[in-house]
């Protein structure tokens, strides 16, 4: 035990060579990863990947501003988008992707060594697209999707906290990872009702607090 303990000693002081101080130094960098998000939403739209980039700067030794964006990539749920668009046009492709952005506070644990964990905290803004319903019947119930998006729904606020860490390979360039978490105030997810007597299926979008995943790696550039 007390050789493991000598040779993580003699690691971390080799480590400290390639430290980085980030007070005043700008970063960009390039993110990719996996979204999963929670609950209801995953009843109509698939979890996939999404790319994304981020910028921040070093406003103290231990500390840094975050701001990061990404696109989510969504399938649609064959199940439960069967029958939503039966009334758009052959060529029609329904756009499942969300758009999110985040402003966060990192806080560097071990900001002079070679691997520097961190805790982020921040706000963020999520943009899904939501379609407009067709009530054919007019009874109030939409029985389809339309094809035009609907401008009242589809963006909502959140908060976020992530953990992660870089490692830095020289002093000017780092590879990083993350986990996520995002709580999405008022999220519009899409819901489906189905009549089983009547064969009838209508459409609406509610809003919930979604909670999402996220799972990412990332390279920055220091300068």
């Amino acid at each position: 035990m007390r050789r493991y303990v000598h040779l993580a000693l003699i690691l971390l002081l080799a480590g400290a060579a390639g430290a980085v101080d980030k007070t005043g130094l700008f970063h960009i960098g390039g993110r990719a990863g996996f979204w999963a998000p929670q609950g209801d939403f995953n009843d109509a739209v698939s979890p996939d990947g999404y790319v994304g980039l981020s910028v921040g700067i070093g406003f103290a030794e231990a500390w840094s501003i975050v701001l990061s964006g990404a696109y989510d990539f969504g399938g649609a749920n064959k199940d439960f988008f069967d029958s939503a668009f039966e009334e758009a046009h052959e060529d029609f492709e329904p756009e499942y992707g969300m758009w999110e952005a985040h402003f966060g506070l990192r806080w560097n644990l071990t900001p002079r060594s070679r691997f520097d964990p961190f805790v982020e905290v921040g706000a963020g803004y999520f943009d899904f697209p939501c379609y407009k319903g067709l009530d054919d019947d007019g009874d109030g119930y939409a029985e389809y999707l339309d094809t035009e998006l609907d401008p009242e729904l589809g963006g909502a606020y959140g908060a976020y906290i992530a953990v992660g860490g870089e490692y830095f390979t020289d002093s000017y360039l780092s590879l990083e990872f993350e986990i996520a978490y995002d709580a999405v105030f008022n999220f519009p997810v899409p819901r489906r009702i189905t009549e089983s007597d009547q064969d009838l299926r209508y459409y609406f979008y509610e809003e919930q607090l979604l909670h999402n995943l996220d799972f990412g790696i990332g390279v920055n550039l220091y300068f």
